[in-house]
């Protein structure tokens, strides 16, 4: 079986990303863990199962949410964006995991402004 490098790659050295002392690649492996339990809390707040999340994010599948959720592939974030409660939830569990930040809710009807401690 032939090489699959592309010829132009061929005078760059490769180096194995998945071995045990390499510490960036640990550190991103723990910063996509800590996202996806922010994107699983999004989830919960919005009141979804998890298999109803895959619904409502495109239909795509629990074995890809549940990649996402466990951060070995990168999730697509866009999805949780623009679904009109997983957007707002997902603003919510990031503020939940931020230093500093405070989660106030507020609820604008008709021009009224109703607050919820």
């Amino acid at each position: 079986m032939g090489s699959t490098l592309s010829p132009d790659l061929g005078a760059i050295p490769l180096k194995m990303l998945r071995s045990s002392t390499d510490d960036g690649l640990k550190k991103l492996q723990d910063c996509r863990r800590a996202h996806g339990r922010v994107l699983e809390r999004a989830i919960q707040i919005a009141g979804y199962s998890k298999k109803e999340a895959a619904d409502e994010l495109g239909q795509i599948g629990a074995n890809q949410l549940a990649a996402w959720l466990s951060g070995t592939e990168n999730a697509q974030t866009w999805r949780w964006q623009q679904h009109p409660k997983l957007g707002p939830a997902l603003l919510l569990a990031h503020a939940e995991v931020t230093r500093g930040a405070t989660v106030e809710h507020v609820i604008r009807v008709s021009g009224a402004t109703f607050e919820v401690a």
